[in-house]
């Protein structure tokens, strides 16, 4: 079909009970586990054990600029904010800027997450 992307769900977790919980139920249209979006539409949807919800397009858009985004060295990260700090206001510098503190500190959330569980499960 044209016009739409999908995101494998074994890089992204959307938990059943929250999907139940929050989002409207839909019919599925591709019956494959997957999270879609329309970009002709703005719509966004996850497919999961023949189920499917709506979800805001938003979500999809986030985890894909996640999924994509190559992390900055800290030297990188450095001269962005040397640029910015001189005054030099550059949209995309900021953004790159943004996205790549949010997706380190993603990151690190999740590595301690599962360093957590695996020392509770030690026992």
């Amino acid at each position: 079909m044209k016009g739409i992307k999908v995101l494998s769900l074994n890089k992204i977790h959307y938990p059943i009970e929250e999907l139940e919980t929050y989002f409207l139920e839909i019919k599925p249209k591709f019956n494959r586990e997957g999270v879609y979006y329309n970009r002709y539409e703005d719509i966004a949807w996850v497919e999961l054990q023949g189920r499917a919800w709506l979800i805001k397009s938003s979500y999809f858009l986030y985890d894909l600029k996640m999924y994509n985004h190559k992390p900055l060295t800290n030297k990188s990260a450095e001269a962005i904010r040397t640029l910015i700090n001189a005054g030099i206001k550059n949209k995309e510098l900021k953004e790159l800027l943004y996205t790549d503190i949010l997706y380190k500190e993603l990151r690190r959330i999740r590595i301690g997450a599962m360093l957590f569980r695996n020392r509770i499960f030690e026992d």
